[in-house]
């Protein structure tokens, strides 16, 4: 069976994928104000250590799999064959993505 066949249908995937994007809005908002709490001498916020930006992506994972479960969908899409392994994956996309694209940026500018 291809990996094509086991993803869910494309407006599941997008929901959890726009789910997962503010997801990690609001993770790295909580990072940055967390920081300015904190009063630690750090280069500019959105800039993070690779180990916390792994952890990022893995919030992120996790409370799009908490929305799944919050809203009582997870019987609805194992009855659809969607594993929930799958969910957690597609939900840490937007931030993987975000991640790997501030991580670039910041490597370009030389920051």
């Amino acid at each position: 069976m291809s990996l094509l066949n086991r993803l869910p249908n494309p407006e599941f995937t997008r929901k959890f994928l726009v789910v997962g994007a503010a997801a990690w809005v609001l993770v790295r908002v909580a990072f940055a104000l967390a920081l300015a709490i904190a009063d630690v001498p750090v280069p500019p916020p959105i800039i993070l250590e690779p180990s916390a930006s792994v952890a990022v992506v893995a919030i992120c994972s996790g409370l799009v799999v908490l929305d799944v479960r919050r809203k009582r969908e997870r019987i609805l899409l194992a009855n659809l064959g969607v594993a929930l392994g799958a969910v957690a994956l597609i939900g840490a996309i937007p931030a993987l993505v975000a991640e790997t694209a501030i991580t670039l940026l910041a490597m370009t500018i030389g920051v």
